[in-house]
């Protein structure tokens, strides 16, 4: 019951934010979507991934602006970002996994 009261909670607090482009603060204002190299192109299967790992890193960034995120949550959305990370690894578009990930700068 708690995992359905936290994700109600989210779906709730992100249906709260603007739009982008509306004049919010909408975290996904400015973001340009990672697409394949030039003379590169994506299969289904490797877009898919790829899709799914920007929603749930903007689902991660939502849910870290809540102060009272659930934190079984934030846990599910933070397994489900590593797991597809690993399938975008498994489907050779590692490389761009790690930018939409931004894990290639340096520290």
């Amino acid at each position: 019951m708690r995992l359905i009261g936290g994700i109600m909670q989210y779906a709730r607090y992100s249906m709260q934010q603007p739009e982008p482009g509306a004049g919010g603060t909408g975290l996904d204002e400015g973001f340009a979507p990672v697409g394949p190299a030039p003379g590169r192109s994506f299969n289904l299967i490797q877009s898919e991934f790829l899709a799914r790992l920007e929603r749930l890193k903007k689902a991660r960034e939502q849910l870290s602006l809540m102060p009272d995120a659930d934190p079984l949550t934030v846990n599910l959305v933070a397994r489900g970002l590593f797991a597809t990370y690993q399938e975008c690894l498994d489907q050779g578009v590692g490389h761009e996994a790690r930018a939409i990930l931004e894990l290639d700068k340096t520290r």
